[in-house]
């Protein structure tokens, strides 16, 4: 393809389309009461204890403490809606927000940093419902196009001199990136020396200036992380001065089977739509190797292509089973190695771009329409759930769950919906997330008899 090619704009009908599949994209969240997700059930009830809503709680079970420290972006960002609406309908705000946000935010990137191919921004769209939103990683999740966008500004600055507006609308999203999760801060940092020494072997610093000023000005980009270490330093501090402060809870290496860890490199595309996931895995290999075939890999080291490369080694060689008290930390850097390799590619015709968006077009109301059906069936079930424990257990009761009352409750979606009687009543949840990992958790485990234990 052309230089005189690639810069012809964009037609308004792809534009359309492209916001089209934005709003489709929305109905697994909107459709239902409940969105399915694994732990989505405890991030509401976490996000319902900071915002102050459950009056009705009974007892000392819960620590629910703001720091300026990984997770608190989704609680930020759930407080008003929580406050206003509750949180059924705060979390759909939230999932809408990042639903659009995905798109709207590699669109961006793939214009800066690969311009002239906005079309390969069509990827993105399989990549909103992955393994990580069902398993319901909703604070990694809503961080993910923050990282994008922070790198698509980090470009802009440097384009334009780093002037200091721009400089602090970088700060800015670099504070909101770390405080949302800290597996995209370290995939953010990765990118932003990438960008930084792409512009520095382009010879931007070097230009008419000296050495020194050259350092100056590395070193001025480079204060976009103060907000950050401030954060850390505060953070850190609060820990460590608390004569309860330890690290033991915290298992720094666990990793799986060696299967698994490769695995982990493209674990992101198995969500629970089953063989949906083959499908779109199916279609973009299609893709990707008709693209290649035609000339679409570029020769130079790009900042995508090195990006792709780093995150693919953290995504294998970052211990998968446990790491700083959490799971599957390795396989979340597999999105930030996946879209960046895709949109590092090169569409070499008109043709290969009307078959990549129509194919991507296509997959998503597949999957769209199959994600609906199942959202449908399990929405159902875990209505029926809540109904059941509501009006088995009182409020107030001694007994804090019904485990195996369905022939479903052995599906990992119905692992904390008792979370959802607990917003209504009240009470001890024992699959609540554990103090010192997440911003809010159980203060001590509490031994309660079981309902329907079988």
């Amino acid at each position: 393809m052309t230089a005189t090619m690639r810069r012809l704009p964009q037609p308004m009908s792809i534009k359309l389309l492209f916001a089209g599949l934005c709003l489709v994209s929305l109905i697994p969240v909107l459709a239902f009461t409940y969105v399915p997700g694994v732990d989505l059930p405890n991030h509401v009830f976490a996000a319902c204890l900071h915002a102050g809503t459950l009056d009705h709680l009974e007892g000392d079970f819960y620590t629910a403490e703001l720091q300026p420290a990984p997770y608190v972006l989704f609680h930020l960002f759930m407080y008003p809606f929580v406050r206003l609406f509750g949180g059924l309908i705060a979390i759909k705000i939230i999932l809408s927000l990042y639903v659009i946000l995905l798109p709207l935010s590699v669109l961006l990137f793939v214009r800066q940093f690969n311009p002239g191919q906005e079309r390969l921004a069509f990827f993105s769209f399989p990549l909103i419902y992955t393994f990580h939103f069902d398993y319901g990683f909703i604070p990694y999740c809503i961080g993910v196009p923050f990282v994008f966008l922070g790198l698509y500004l980090v470009a802009k600055a440097f384009e334009h001199g780093l002037p200091w507006r721009h400089l602090i609308a970088v700060s800015l999203v670099t504070l909101l990136i770390y405080l949302g999760h800290f597996v995209n801060f370290i995939a953010y940092v990765i990118g932003f020396f990438l960008v930084l020494r792409s512009q520095w072997a382009a010879g931007a610093f070097r230009a008419g200036a000296t050495q020194f000023r050259s350092l100056r000005e590395v070193g001025k980009s480079l204060l976009v992380f103060v907000p950050v270490l401030l954060c850390v330093f505060f953070y850190s501090w609060n820990l460590f001065s608390s004569p309860e402060a330890s690290l033991s809870s915290l298992k720094f290496t666990a990793y799986a089977s060696w299967l698994r860890q490769l695995a982990g490199a493209v674990v992101v595309f198995f969500s629970l739509d089953g063989w949906v996931d083959w499908l779109e895995m199916t279609v973009i290999g299609g893709l990707v190797i008709g693209m290649v075939m035609t000339g679409a890999v570029r020769k130079n080291k790009s900042v995508l292509g090195m990006l792709a490369v780093f995150m693919l080694l953290f995504a294998i060689l970052v211990p998968r089973r446990s790491l700083l008290g959490g799971g599957e930390l390795s396989s979340r850097f597999a999105v930030f190695w996946i879209l960046p390799l895709l949109t590092s590619l090169r569409v070499s015709s008109r043709k290969a771009e009307r078959l990549l968006v129509v194919a991507v077009t296509l997959l998503m109301a597949i999957t769209i329409a199959v994600r609906t059906h199942r959202g449908y069936t399990l929405n159902n079930l875990i209505e029926r759930f809540v109904v059941t424990v509501s009006a088995t257990i009182p409020p107030g009761s001694k007994i804090y769950t019904i485990y195996n009352a369905f022939p479903e409750s052995h599906l990992p979606v119905m692992r904390h919906v008792i979370a959802y009687y607990h917003l209504r009543h009240g009470g001890y949840s024992p699959y609540m997330f554990a103090e010192g990992v997440h911003p809010a958790g159980l203060k001590s485990n509490i031994s309660l008899p079981r309902l329907h234990d079988r």
